[in-house]
């Protein structure tokens, strides 16, 4: 079906996810009122941009973004994302090529997926899953089959991103240096700019000025899309706000109190939403202030951190996360950066101290 204003989801697609990972206690349920909420007319992705869905009761369903100001490598980019599968791959041939035919009509060259409306959402694959492991909040998760369907419905891995943690030795040099200042990259004292931490307050209070900022750093990256103010205050306003961690969440400020750069980290609250949790609470009811304490082996994620164009020279980000991760050992179990391109520079420098490294793809097809 296409997708409009007035569409409505199909329960054939809500209660696909549900059906599938029934018995996989590391799954996190869905939020069904966010996924109402992206496909109604109150997120004004339908203002210029189109949305294609199809699904099969207890098999498969796929759906199609297309957005005629995207070009990715000078092509005309549609995407395909919320794809949840059975490993079946006639069901999907039949499936993606609807999907495709939709795709050429809007006069796409290229095909990218899986990417939830666009990259300020969930995108990519997790690569050599295995069960026991789980997934973080904010990780992709999905059966170890669907690498091997998208190969063989013609799709290549055109973009892999990396998640790890660090080893003892680089966890105990961060105790070290947390209990002095030689860490510092960035001497903040001396220095233009002012070292604030993010808070819930913090966050909400400056939200118009981080909207602008983070479309100013990340507007160059690999598949961005722009959002509107609108959607970035709903989606990213106080639900984000509740659960960022104030004690490791950064930003730099300029005398003029402007923001130009930040470092956002979370807990990882996924034990407390996972499937096999008898308890398991909803999303949407998760805060900081009251269930970091419920986390017995809290866990950190290094999930967000960028500098506007005119600090980018002086080791501001690399201060920023230094600085993070500082913090992060004296209260969580564990350090984790999450989802980083595996061609940023950051990733080739910091190998010979990670551990527990998981792989992502991210999967292209002309049309």
């Amino acid at each position: 079906m296409r997708f409009g204003k007035s569409s409505c989801l199909p329960s054939e697609f809500l209660e696909l996810s549900p059906f599938l990972y029934a018995d996989d206690k590391y799954w996190i349920p869905e939020n069904r009122d966010l996924l109402r909420f992206l496909f109604s007319a109150d997120h004004k992705y339908f203002e210029k941009n189109k949305v294609w869905l199809s699904a099969v009761d207890k098999k498969a369903r796929l759906c199609g973004f297309f957005n005629p100001d995207l070009l990715i490598n000078n092509k005309k980019a549609a995407y395909f994302g919320f794809w949840e599968t059975i490993d079946e791959l006639k069901v999907n041939k039949k499936l993606f090529l609807d999907f495709e035919n939709w795709a050429k009509a809007q006069r796409a060259q290229v095909i990218y997926g899986p990417i939830n409306f666009n990259t300020f959402h969930s995108y990519r694959i997790r690569l050599g899953l295995k069960k026991h492991e789980g997934c973080f909040l904010g990780e992709p998760y999905n059966p170890s089959y669907y690498e091997e369907i998208l190969q063989n419905l013609g799709y290549n891995c055109d973009e892999k991103y990396v998640s790890y943690s660090s080893n003892e030795s680089f966890k105990e040099l961060l105790r070290q240096m947390a209990t002095n200042k030689e860490h510092m990259l960035y001497d903040f004292e001396k220095g233009e700019l002012e070292l604030k931490s993010f808070n819930k307050d913090t966050w909400l209070k400056n939200l118009e000025k981080i909207y602008h900022l983070v479309d100013s750093i990340f507007k160059d990256n690999f598949g961005y899309s722009k959002i509107s103010v609108n959607n970035f205050c709903k989606e990213l306003g106080l639900p984000l706000a509740k659960k960022l961690c104030p004690k490791t969440s950064l930003f730099a400020e300029d005398k003029n109190k402007n923001i130009v750069a930040i470092a956002l980290n979370f807990p990882d609250y996924s034990p407390l939403l996972r499937n096999g949790n008898k308890n398991k609470l909803s999303l949407v009811n998760i805060s900081f202030d009251e269930h970091f304490g419920l986390l017995k082996k809290p866990l950190m994620l290094g999930k967000t951190g960028g500098v506007c164009k005119n600090y980018r020279k002086g080791g501001l980000l690399s201060a920023l996360a230094i600085e993070a991760m500082c913090r992060g050992v004296k209260s969580y179990s564990d350090v984790m950066i999450c989802l980083m391109r595996e061609k940023n520079p950051i990733v080739k420098f910091s190998r010979p101290f990670a551990t527990n490294i998981r792989q992502y793809g991210l999967f292209a097809k002309s049309v």
